[in-house]
């Protein structure tokens, strides 16, 4: 299954989440991408497997995904439609 991984594209990782506290990574998750996990979420708590691909580019160039979800048991399956 293929579906929306956000309405939005992917935040920026600046140095200060790289080296920062846990505590400032969730603050700049949580302003920066406030609905990021609203479709990917439940195949996390469903334990389906999942991979996320790029699929285009905002205007500041940072990447948007599409999700493709699988049965349990089918990351080969998986793997070989991301590299495809």
């Amino acid at each position: 299954m293929a579906g929306p991984s956000s309405g939005d594209p992917a935040w920026p990782i600046t140095h200060a989440i790289e080296v920062g506290s846990l505590w400032a990574y969730h603050q700049t998750w949580s302003a920066a991408a406030p609905c990021s996990g609203e479709f990917i979420l439940p195949m996390d708590f469903g334990a389906a497997p999942a991979i996320c691909l790029p699929v285009g580019f905002a205007p500041d160039g940072l990447p948007y995904s599409i999700p493709f979800i699988g049965r349990r048991l089918s990351e080969p399956a998986l793997c070989r439609i991301a590299h495809a």
